[in-house]
């Protein structure tokens, strides 16, 4: 789906647009990432021990 997005606005969108996408895919990301990370280190705390 994102994919698709960028591709539609390198397409027809100005640069800035373009950016301003990559900009919010990444932080997006970056915010899953995040939490599946701090999810992750929970429970490895626990079994660690």
């Amino acid at each position: 789906a994102l994919a698709t997005l960028i591709m539609l606005a390198q397409s027809e969108a100005p640069p800035i647009y373009l950016m301003a996408v990559g900009i919010i895919a990444i932080l997006a990301q970056g915010v899953l990432d995040f939490k599946k990370d701090k999810d992750e280190t929970n429970e490895n705390d626990s079994n660690s021990g």
